[in-house]
């Protein structure tokens, strides 16, 4: 039952994206960018996410390359993103993952 949280986590990261204020902001946009705190905080959540609760991380690409997508994603992080961008660069992670969902 545990790896049906893994989809809640993964909604929950794009909320945390959006910041980390108790009460919903409707001035907050998709376009905000995002600070190196806040993307490195859901960068570990979105990877511890995975690592812990995903049941087929490593069968369809080796964990050695996995490690590989990870470090070059956190990487891209640091540049600075919109809510937007991580998104999509979330995204492309897990297509990489080949795991269907």
């Amino acid at each position: 039952m545990k790896y049906h949280n893994f989809f809640g986590l993964l909604a929950l990261l794009v909320t945390v994206s959006i910041g980390t204020t108790q009460e919903f902001n409707p001035s907050l946009t998709v376009s905000k960018k995002l600070t190196n705190r806040e993307l490195m905080e859901d960068f570990q959540l979105f990877k511890k996410g995975l690592e812990k609760l995903h049941p087929g991380l490593y069968k369809y690409k080796r964990k050695n390359s996995i490690d590989v997508a990870f470090k070059e994603l956190e990487q891209e992080l640091l540049d600075g993103a919109s809510v937007e961008e991580v998104f999509l660069k979330l995204s492309r992670m897990t297509a990489y993952i080949q795991c269907g969902h």
